[in-house]
């Protein structure tokens, strides 16, 4: 059994530990689909690392138009697209694993309705000593440092095995398996949430179609502090496409409205029933509220992603016949 490991990147500064970590996994049978938002200034050292250590690396360009260049379900959904394995792990850019986090991983799929999600400890600074080389470290060594628990661990008061049943908003794409059939199920993410919420609602609706979420502690990852991601050159300028605090989670949305108008080129819409900033050159997305747009999806019994909006099996069928 295949087992696709995908990640996003624009800010994977050193692709040798990560890749290393790949090649010393005990489960072999793995792939790396890497949507890149660096695709170009990137490509000769992937495939190089490809051949040096072994894994086979799928490298995919994330979309170049300004709309869609930053949409994380979307560029999610490609890594789904490109993905050969029975199996999805999705891991973040920036994480490092042990020797058995897939392994582990697989040994909490039941069935093909089980998701397997992994236990993430955060770092609180930045360290140069574990960011900056950490090849050689485990993850122990590792949160030996300065790193809090995941707020799941938290809530369920530090489970050792894979028997907790997760409620189905608790699915992160940081450290997630999933079996491919589920994407084709819920056909994989919604794009309307361009810049966060996506894996909580894809957990909400495969909980709705059937699916088991647990909680998998054996499966660890530790999340290091990241440097700032570079500014693509395919986004529009002087809007909040092109500005990194629009990509990253927002817990006031108070705060979050008040900066954005500061920002020139964006209109407040209302979409899908939620407030949506909008880029007035490109027309890509922000939804303010993702909470209530799941939400009102659910109550609406919307658990697939629309077609019109992706086609999970049509997009892999024109890729087989390129």
């Amino acid at each position: 059994m295949m087992v696709s490991v995908c990640t996003l990147s624009a800010r994977l500064w050193k692709f040798y530990d990560f890749v290393y970590r790949l090649s010393k996994q005990t489960y072999k049978n793995i792939e790396w689909v890497f949507v890149d938002y660096l695709y170009e200034k990137n490509a000769k050292t992937v495939s190089y690392l490809s051949s040096l250590l072994k894994v086979p690396i799928t490298h995919v360009q994330n979309d170049l138009n300004p709309k869609y260049a930053w949409n994380i379900a979307g560029n999610r959904n490609k890594a789904l697209t490109y993905a050969k394995g029975e199996v999805i792990v999705f891991i973040d850019d920036f994480a490092v694993i042990d020797d058995n986090f897939i392994q582990e991983h697989l040994n909490c799929l039941s069935n093909s309705s089980t998701i397997s999600c992994g236990k993430m400890y955060y770092m609180k600074e930045y360290s140069e000593v574990f960011n900056d080389s950490y090849s050689f470290y485990s993850v122990e060594q590792v949160i030996k440092h300065d790193y809090s628990n995941d707020s799941r661990s938290d809530v369920l008061k530090n489970p050792t095995d894979c028997t907790i049943v997760l409620g189905n908003e608790w699915t992160y794409t940081g450290n997630l398996c999933v079996p491919m059939s589920l994407f084709f199920k819920t056909n994989g993410f919604d794009p309307r949430l361009s810049s966060r919420g996506e894996d909580s609602d894809f957990g909400l609706r495969a909980g709705k179609l059937g699916a088991n979420i647990v909680y998998n502690p054996k499966a660890k990852s530790v999340n290091l502090c990241t440097k700032n991601n570079p500014i693509l050159s395919n986004v529009c300028k002087d809007s909040f496409c092109s500005i990194e605090s629009f990509r990253t989670t927002i817990n006031n949305e108070i705060d979050f409205y008040t900066q954005s108008k500061k920002i020139r080129n964006i209109k407040l819409e209302n979409r899908y029933g939620c407030d949506v900033l909008v880029c007035t050159i490109c027309g890509a997305e922000y939804i303010l509220n993702p909470h209530t747009f799941v939400y009102n999806k659910l109550n609406n019994a919307e658990y697939v992603v629309p077609k019109e909006l992706f086609n999970l099996e049509e997009e892999r069928k024109k890729l087989c016949k390129c």
